[in-house]
């Protein structure tokens, strides 16, 4: 990652090579006091490389000797060459041979990956869920059978609604011969009349 450090420490690398003095301000306030920073270029800076270039223009935009910059004066614009700057410096470390290719991108392609993953497999999980719900309910009727196969079960079906209507029937006929059989004699003759 590009940190706005990198920046300032290229800034210094220049102080140090004898292009930029850098001179520290004070500005006293009713309650407290700020502390800015002149940056004054020496003698008109050379570079062959790009964000070097990228980050000293917008702070010494003729290039000449004598040329002054507050820090606070940068505060409100130079936040706008950043992403410049950020992009000449990865073509320079690529160029470099630091990486074979630019890790922002790279870390892009990968949170699209990612999130196409994580988006897919939620979309996946929650579409395979009632589906293997439903799946898991009508299992055992999903086999389809064949014509035979599809007659015999109708048969059989046939054959035990049959069986268990018979089996209620005398199930109820042998309730009845049940209880007239424990009835005391004169009832049962009483209940045959009423019948």
């Amino acid at each position: 990652t590009i940190d706005p450090k990198d920046i300032t420490a290229t800034i210094i690398d220049f102080a140090i090579k004898g292009f930029i003095k850098i001179k520290e301000i004070e500005k006293k306030g009713l309650f407290s006091t700020k502390t800015d920073y002149i940056l004054e270029l020496i003698k008109p800076f050379k570079t062959d490389k790009q964000f070097e270039n990228d980050i000293l223009l917008p702070i010494f935009p003729n290039n000449k000797g004598g040329e002054t910059k507050k820090i606070s004066e940068l505060e409100n614009s130079f936040y706008e060459h950043v992403p410049t700057i950020k992009s000449a410096i990865m073509k320079q470390l690529i160029k470099d041979d630091y990486f074979p290719h630019d890790p922002e991108t790279n870390r892009q392609i990968y949170y699209v990956i990612g999130a196409a993953m994580a988006f897919m497999g939620v979309q996946l999980f929650l579409g395979f869920l009632p589906s293997g719900i439903i799946i898991l309910l009508f299992a055992k009727n999903i086999p389809r059978k064949s014509k035979k196969g599809t007659e015999t079960y109708y048969q059989l079906k046939g054959l035990y609604e049959y069986i268990n209507t018979a089996e209620k029937d005398r199930m109820k006929f042998q309730e009845t011969e049940r209880l007239r059989s424990s009835e005391p004699k004169g009832e049962q003759s009483e209940r045959s009349e009423n019948l």
